[in-house]
């Protein structure tokens, strides 16, 4: 099936790399604008190339990041340390 889909538009390609390198939450109206296209058609090319709404992927990609920091270094940080580093300062 993969080798059937088309690519992603190279707006969507430059969007996901910019939530992938976010080190905090991405305004996905920024994310708009800077694709030129308004907020419902983001979301909409990003369900249908990505599976998921950009705002969804940011809070994945965060909550990995999370894991991650979690994971790589055990009892290492403070997890409150860790959750602010990957966004979660007002959880």
């Amino acid at each position: 099936r993969m080798a059937e889909t088309t690519p992603a538009p190279a707006a969507i390609d430059w969007a996901w790399q910019q939530l992938q390198v976010a080190n905090v939450r991405v305004d996905i109206g920024s994310l708009a604008e800077a694709t030129g296209q308004s907020h419902k058609r983001l979301i909409a090319n990003f369900r249908e190339h990505i599976g998921m709404p950009p705002g969804m992927v940011s809070r994945l990609v965060r909550f990995e990041r999370a894991v991650s920091s979690v994971t790589r270094n055990p009892g290492g940080a403070r997890l409150a340390d860790i959750a602010i580093d990957a966004g979660y300062y007002d959880q």
